[in-house]
């Protein structure tokens, strides 16, 4: 199985995640560790038999610009600059939903090729500003088959946009802001895997994902039978006290569900 490994808003890119941040600077103190090591989720699943693929998302890592290799500048700052410098290039082309995952499809078309990995069987897992880039790939790729999305940016759940076709159709005509867009992003990914991760007290996620659960499971249930939704658990949301974060317990229930929704055998 196959799961790319999406890092979050740091200039260091993909060496969060894979734990190699030690090669630039030691941590600060004991929390700084434990926040880094809640990060490297890329080499916790390699060490539960997945195969990972961690790339740089535009703008970060090796990707951002010149003028921002300095690992001590802003990473914010730094993917403001390469988003300039993209909409002065490639005007009218999106960033977000366009450039990011349209790399991170061209990396899934060269990885499927590669015998090692079994193209049925492909995960996608973020956190924070990976968490969103996650949800949007999944929606928009049909061979990733769990996603699992921590802390990145929520849900404002909209009834209207699940049970009216007219305000479903009028929503999609235009661009929503991120948390009312996710009522689009989520229903894209249904009957695929879902797995959110929300701090009750992360400003980042909006809160009322509980108030949709009754609507997904109902999304669910019309795609598959109950036994089946019961046997795969495509359908998870945890809800966690430690913030803008992924501690330890958290991470193993994201893990065993990866390994439930890729490994296990159907």
């Amino acid at each position: 199985p196959l799961v790319l490994c999406l890092h979050g808003t740091s200039l260091y890119g993909k060496d969060a995640p894979l734990g190699y941040l030690a090669a630039y600077a030691p941590a600060k103190n004991k929390a700084e560790e434990n926040k880094r090591i809640n990060r490297m989720q890329a080499l916790h699943l390699a060490q539960r038999g997945f195969i990972c693929f961690l790339p740089d998302r535009a703008g970060y890592g090796v990707r951002r610009p010149p003028e921002y290799k300095n690992i001590t500048h802003n990473a914010a700052k730094a993917q403001n600059a390469y988003i300039k410098e993209h909409a002065k290039n490639h005007p009218g082309w999106d960033y977000r939903r366009g450039k990011v995952i349209h790399d991170l499809q061209q990396a899934l078309d060269f990885l499927v090729k590669m015998p090692e990995i079994d193209g049925e069987k492909i995960g996608v897992i973020g956190h924070s500003l990976g968490g969103t880039d996650s949800a949007e790939l999944a929606a928009a790729d049909k061979r990733i088959k769990a996603a699992v999305v921590s802390c990145g940016g929520g849900i404002t759940f909209r009834p209207e946009l699940w049970n009216d076709p007219a305000a479903l159709k009028e929503a999609v005509k235009k661009f929503l802001i991120m948390p009312e867009e996710r009522n689009l992003t989520f229903q894209a990914i249904i009957p695929r895997g879902i797995f959110l991760l929300v701090g009750v007290t992360d400003k980042y996620s909006p809160q009322s994902m509980m108030h949709s659960t009754r609507i997904f499971r109902d999304c669910y249930l019309a795609r598959m039978s109950r036994k089946e939704f019961e046997k795969r658990q495509p359908f998870v949301v945890m809800l966690h006290s430690a913030g803008h974060d992924m501690p330890e317990y958290v991470r193993d229930a994201m893990y065993r569900w990866l390994e439930m929704q890729l490994m296990s055998p159907r």
